[in-house]
């Protein structure tokens, strides 16, 4: 999924920011997607990213936080959910 890795680098890049984790993107046969997760921070700014790449389009959540917590990142990504190509 090379798509989905030069987006990842890329949302880093554009806050100057360092990647603290990052995961292989993960294929869902089902939905026709793939989903890759990262975390870059900047200073003591934590970006966390969800990145879903569909057939005809790619779909970025990003929750920016002060602090390590994923708590606001989580409950969004839980309201989130491609249903399927257009």
């Amino acid at each position: 999924m090379p798509t989905l890795n030069t987006a990842a680098g890329s949302l880093a890049e554009q806050v100057h920011g360092e990647i603290v984790s990052q995961f292989d993107p993960i294929p869902i046969p089902i939905n026709h997607v793939a989903i890759k997760d990262i975390v870059f921070r900047k200073g003591g700014r934590y970006y966390r990213n969800r990145l879903i790449l569909a057939t005809d389009r790619l779909y970025t959540l990003q929750v920016m936080v002060k602090g390590k917590d994923d708590a606001a990142f989580t409950a969004m990504a839980k309201t989130f959910t491609v249903l399927g190509p257009r």
